[in-house]
């Protein structure tokens, strides 16, 4: 039988594990009725002939002679996987809206879904898939000699990941340090392809056109913070080390903070910017900032600040978005932010949760804006779109022609 959610089990176990008392007739069977739906409805639900049904409603077109399905989480990592889309034998399938078929009708799922002609998996949320029948699907591409490709993106659910890993032909991951955590856990089949930036437009005003658009003053430098406000991002750690700095620091700089809001409130975050002494501008958003409104907000920045306090490896979009205009970043030194700072020499760190260290970071940045030495053509290379999709395009052919040399692609990433 199906997996019952919560709200079934417990009126389930009230049902069965406590006496009703004597009632009439009439109530007893509407009771009787409630239970065989609670109960039975799963079974019918995910029957066979309903899967068929509800997978038929709705219908994926593949590609002709389709020989690769990208698997994806929808809307997660989409700015990625659209990347992808200029390969014609791939197709996408999202996840979110096959699961509830997938988790519950594997026979008649899993068997449309792959096919003799398909070659690769490739998935693109393995984080999430883990959660899933993933070891039945696993099985099922062994038995048809498909090639199963991961792509990981971050480590908040390390342990399941890795086990979910283990059964992959290849994981594609993010960064050298990415790279290393997954060998450190006893994985040896991973391949770097640096995470791109997906959002520049080249077609956006010029930055003083943009903070004239905005109301923010052209002789400050403008410090912004850019994407989801969520706890551990360090927007409150930001705004206690600016707090600290001297008002002669404070008055030459302007704070610009935009993003969707999840875990403060709009209020915590003013009272936090009005307590800083420094002149602002703050919008909350009640969805996800995309597209051009996102871009601006980077692209009017003089510094974009990445002051996390998560014990995390994980990267920043907004940190690779920033680069890719030449903006320079202030971020900690822990994990993958701090590595590709210091890697491509983009910006400056500070030692990881430390408020005093951000601090003077800060006042050394405005008192040597002028003579630091940002190199950002590198990485705007190694992070390019370009390079992302062409790389991928090229492991896919290789596999695909039975040319894929795991050696080749690893000595390459010791370059």
């Amino acid at each position: 039988m199906a997996e019952l959610d919560k709200v079934q089990l417990n009126i389930i176990k009230v049902l069965t594990k406590n006496k009703l008392p004597k009632l009439p007739i009439f109530i007893t069977n509407i009771i009787s009725i409630l239970y065989f739906f609670i109960v039975i409805k799963d079974i019918f639900k995910y029957n066979y002939l309903i899967a068929r049904y509800q997978y038929k409603k709705k219908i994926h077109q593949f590609k002709k002679d389709t020989q690769l399905i990208y698997l994806e989480y929808e809307n997660v990592h989409y700015e990625y996987s659209e990347l992808l889309m200029s390969n014609k034998s791939i197709s996408f399938i999202y996840y979110k809206s096959y699961r509830q078929i997938y988790d519950k009708s594997y026979p008649y799922f899993i068997n449309n879904f792959l096919n003799n002609q398909i070659k690769i998996l490739h998935i693109g949320t393995i984080e999430l898939f883990f959660q899933s029948n993933f070891q039945i699907l696993i099985k099922k591409c062994r038995a048809n000699g498909i090639f199963v490709i991961a792509s990981y993106h971050s480590f908040f659910y390390f342990e399941e990941s890795i086990e979910a890993l283990k059964y992959c032909d290849l994981i594609l991951c993010f960064s050298k340090l990415h790279k290393q955590q997954l060998i450190n856990a006893g994985l040896s089949n991973v391949v770097i392809n640096y995470l791109p930036s997906c959002f520049v437009n080249n077609n956006i005003d010029s930055k003083e056109t943009l903070k004239l658009k905005y109301g923010i003053p052209l002789n400050k430098i403008t410090i912004s913070m850019v994407g989801y406000i969520v706890k551990g991002k360090g927007y409150d750690f930001f705004l206690e080390s600016v707090q600290k700095l001297s008002k002669s620091y404070k008055d030459q700089i302007f704070i610009n903070i935009a993003g969707q809001i999840k875990d403060y409130t709009s209020e915590y975050i003013e009272d936090l910017l009005i307590q800083s002494g420094v002149e602002y501008r703050f919008t909350a958003y009640q969805q996800k900032m995309e597209g051009k409104l996102y871009s601006e907000n980077i692209a009017l920045s003089d510094v974009l600040m990445i002051p996390y306090t998560r014990d995390s490896i994980n990267t920043s979009g907004p940190l690779m978005d920033a680069a890719s205009y030449n903006i320079p970043i202030i971020g900690t030194d822990n994990g993958d932010i701090g590595y590709t700072i210091k890697r491509w020499n983009i910006g400056v760190t500070f030692k990881h949760n430390d408020v005093n260290d951000l601090c003077l970071k800060i006042a050394e940045y405005i008192d040597n804006k002028d003579y630091y030495k940002f190199t950002f053509d590198k990485f705007k290379y190694d992070h390019s779109p370009e390079v992302f999709a062409l790389r991928h395009q090229r492991l896919y052919n290789d596999i695909l022609n039975n040319k894929f040399n795991l050696k080749n692609y690893l000595q390459e990433d010791e370059n």
